[in-house]
């Protein structure tokens, strides 16, 4: 009974460990400044004295369309999300770490580190409006195609970008057992942010010129909120450096403990949390 609790146990957590960023990394014995990230305690376990990241990108993508052999087909994403009859969802959640340095003295580890993060979320779109809007050719319909979506189709998305400045210490150690102690002070600089949504949204999307689509006879609640570098244009949010173009804006912290089991007979450990 007690294994069956404890399998069980496990599977549930599984699917929740699995959205977190960069968790493959959790099944190497190496600790670096990936894994400062995710628990900053984990920077005076360094298997280097010093250690440069350059670049590390993790995605956590789920839809209600697209599989993953279709993923990496190479057909157009626009084209998956938004094929079919059924309403589109998606949720899209990336880190980007980009820059960053880490040291060893003593006891002690230190770092200075880069961030960009981007979370996107496509809700009950229209799959003949997504594509007018994507793709935007007169091959989406033939003549007219009518839409009457009796629900609330939203969009939303938002970056920023992050500095972490990281100390970590060992706070204890023995030929058994070994703990450290890490802290993480973030600097939030605010990047770009849009809400948008259309609640009951009905009207035709129509092919009669031969080269344009037109949206006529059209009606919803139409709501949109933008800020940032949206303002001037979404794609600009696509250079790393412009995740920090909206300046200063906020404080984080992150606190970790790590605990190691270790194992006598190498010089690795049979329990790292």
């Amino acid at each position: 009974m007690r294994k069956s609790l404890l399998f069980a146990l496990t599977l549930s957590c599984a699917g929740t460990f699995a959205q977190e960023h960069f968790a493959g990394i959790n099944t190497s014995r190496r600790a670096g400044l990936l894994n400062a990230s995710i628990n900053p305690a984990e920077l005076a376990n360094m298997a280097n004295d010093h250690e440069i990241s350059i670049f590390n990108v993790s995605a956590n993508v789920a839809n209600n369309k697209i599989s993953f052999g279709e993923i990496i087909s190479g057909t157009d994403f626009e084209k998956l999300i938004f094929d079919g009859g059924d309403a589109a969802n998606l949720r899209l959640d990336v880190e980007i770490l980009g820059p960053g340095f880490g040291m060893k003295v003593d006891k002690w580890a230190f770092a200075i580190t880069s961030a960009a993060k981007v979370k996107a979320n496509l809700v009950d779109v229209d799959v003949v409006l997504g594509r007018a809007l994507t793709e935007g050719g007169t091959n989406i319909v033939d003549q007219f195609s009518q839409i009457n979506a009796q629900y609330n189709q939203r969009a939303s998305a938002t970056s920023w970008g992050e500095i972490g400045l990281s100390a970590a210490r060992e706070i204890f150690d023995s030929e058994e057992h070994r703990f450290t102690g890490g802290v993480t002070f973030k600097l939030l600089f605010p990047g770009s942010y849009a809400n948008m949504g259309a609640d009951r949204f009905s009207g035709r999307v129509v092919n009669n010129t031969g080269e344009n689509l037109q949206l006529t006879d059209a009606s919803a609640n139409i709501n949109v909120a933008y800020s940032g570098s949206l303002a001037e244009g979404f794609t600009d949010s696509g250079n790393f450096t412009d995740f920090f173009a909206g300046g200063l804006n906020g404080f984080a912290a992150d606190l970790g403990i790590n605990y190691q089991w270790k194992d006598m007979d190498s010089k690795g450990y049979k329990l790292n949390a």
